[in-house]
């Protein structure tokens, strides 16, 4: 899917869900953000992200499955430096169209196929820092939220980012933002009711952890000392995540 065809499906999705939709006009001076919707009264200014794989490893990928009838791959689920700048250079945009900050600030970021679900999870983990980790003395695994560097972190004037891949859709709210309360009343966060992540509300559940702390992110040891402190655990450890899938040629 190309991404003016996206950004249609954005306009008609949005549009059944009662919000005004306009498209942002280009400037050749200076790049804008993509789009706002408003509802209720209230202004989401949206930047597009749309996630393709370089041409050239695109095209590895092709000539392994045209050659071998097959495709492996694998890929850490971490935070990655070059979604960190994306985010940097909207959160940029954003601000230069709407510097009084009438409106809400949004990142919304697509992943296109192949390896949708993969860059999804690695947007994921940027903006919040998340780590997966586990202790010999409990059964299920935890997911802590910014236990490393985080974009959201760093990035205070966006509000929140959207994902999608095709599949998946969450609406993940900053909590460092400086406009997080009225953002997590807004009628932007109502209208995704079901898809909505909030580190501050899950915290409250089994296998959520916030590393609600100044220590270095480059620290590992002393995070983890620190959580086995605030949660009273006994023993806990970092899980890295791969994303591994196998593609296979259509014998049809």
């Amino acid at each position: 899917m190309k991404e003016n065809d996206f950004l249609r499906q954005i306009e008609a999705k949005l549009s059944e869900m009662g919000f005004a939709f306009s498209r942002i006009k280009t400037d050749s001076i200076q790049k804008k953000p993509d789009f706002q919707i408003e509802k209720g009264g209230q202004k989401f200014t949206i930047e597009l992200k749309f996630k393709e794989l370089d041409s050239e490893i695109y095209q590895e990928f092709l000539d392994s499955i045209k050659e071998k009838g097959s495709h492996e791959t694998s890929i850490q689920i971490e935070y990655m430096n070059s979604v960190s700048k994306t985010i940097r250079k909207a959160e940029k945009q954003l601000i230069s169209h709407d510097p009084k900050k009438e409106s809400f600030f949004l990142v919304w970021y697509h992943a296109n196929p192949p390896m949708a679900k993969a860059y999804f999870d690695i947007f994921f983990s940027t903006i919040y820092g998340s780590e997966t980790l586990c202790s010999i003395d409990i059964s299920h695994t935890f997911t802590c939220y910014y236990f490393h560097e985080s974009s959201f972190f760093t990035q205070k004037n966006i509000d929140g980012a959207i994902l999608t891949d095709g599949q998946n859709l969450k609406l993940c709210l900053n909590t460092y933002s400086k406009r997080y309360k009225e953002f997590s009343e807004s009628t932007l966060v109502s209208s995704f009711a079901g898809a909505i992540c909030d580190p501050l509300k899950l915290a409250s559940l089994d296998g959520v952890l916030i590393a609600d702390c100044s220590i270095p992110r480059n620290e590992e040891n002393t995070m983890i000392d620190f959580l086995v402190k605030k949660y009273n655990f006994k023993h806990l450890q970092t899980m890295p995540m791969k994303y591994h899938q196998l593609f296979i040629k259509d014998s049809a």
